[in-house]
């Protein structure tokens, strides 16, 4: 009976034409060629959107009152393709920073760049005793979308450290506020209404008593106050946003988007420190802002 069923296989495959055993044959070999040279294309084009970018500090310049201190730094791109760097921030939560220049700049592959970054802030308990070991960026390259990549960051000669120090010797710089989400925002007839904690850095507070916006074209009414401080936090308060000017707000950049708080503290005069939003905070005052004034 095995005998038999072989006999019919070699009968049936004796049928089929000698042309088209070859041309199966082909079609097998060929779809196995181009299988792997698609898979090898797919392991080109990955090989050369791969990022290795670093960075060190060429230079840092310390500010005074107000005004925010430079840092210049060298980024560097060994990877196999250019990439673009929309904009860049110093790692970490210290320091307030962002990359002067709205376009970005190409990082030839093979080649190095120049950057400048806008500093502040930092100067809670005395000024920095150390700083971010990473260049936090927003890139593109010539296959992928927007994504974010940390460079390791060098400063041997210690000048970011020299320039907070010195720029912190200005009283103005001796405290800051941040805001921390407290529940989802929400849109209303009357604007964005956002549940907010306040957080202090610095010297020691009592209380918030007024917030204003510090962004051209937003206004802001915060309620309720005045509210205290305990463990270093306030109570949750509501922010309230509105759009005053669509064409002066459009014109701020969303890392720009910030408010102005009256604090009073353990001794001296009540004081107008800068606050800046959370992330999920500023992610929404955005958003608003952008449908608001579309």
């Amino acid at each position: 009976m095995v005998r038999d069923d072989r006999s019919r296989s070699r009968l049936r495959w004796g049928r089929i034409p000698r042309g088209q055993v070859v041309a199966l044959a082909i079609g097998v070999l060929l779809g196995a060629v181009f299988t792997h040279g698609y898979e090898a294309r797919l392991d080109e084009l990955e090989r050369r959107d791969a990022l290795a970018l670093v960075a060190r500090v060429a230079e840092a310049t310390p500010g005074g009152g107000r005004v925010t201190w430079a840092a210049t730094v060298v980024v560097a791109n060994p990877g196999p393709s250019d990439v673009r760097v929309r904009a860049a921030r110093l790692g970490g939560d210290r320091f307030r920073s962002r990359l002067r220049g709205s376009r970005g700049v190409v990082v030839p592959a093979g080649a190095e760049v120049r950057v400048v970054l806008e500093v502040s802030g930092g100067c809670a308990a005395g000024g920095p005793r150390t700083v971010p070991g990473t260049l936090v960026a927003t890139v593109t390259t010539a296959r992928r979308g927007v994504r974010r990549y940390s460079a390791p960051l060098a400063d041997d000669a210690g000048q970011l450290l020299a320039a907070a120090r010195r720029t912190c010797a200005d009283t103005d710089f001796d405290r800051w506020v941040s805001t921390v989400a407290a529940g989802a925002p929400s849109v209303t007839r009357r604007g964005l209404v956002q549940p907010v904690r306040f957080l202090l850095h610095g010297s020691s507070p009592q209380e918030i008593g007024a917030v204003r916006s510090e962004t051209p074209g937003l206004v802001v009414v915060a309620a309720p106050l005045p509210v205290r401080f305990t463990d270093g936090l306030t109570p949750v308060t509501t922010l309230r946003w509105a759009p005053s000017d669509c064409l002066e707000a459009r014109r701020a950049p969303d890392d720009e988007v910030r408010l102005r708080a009256t604090v009073t503290l353990a001794s001296g005069p009540p004081a107008e420190v800068t606050t800046l939003l959370d992330a999920e905070s500023l992610r929404a005052v955005s958003t608003f802002r952008a449908q608001a004034c579309a």
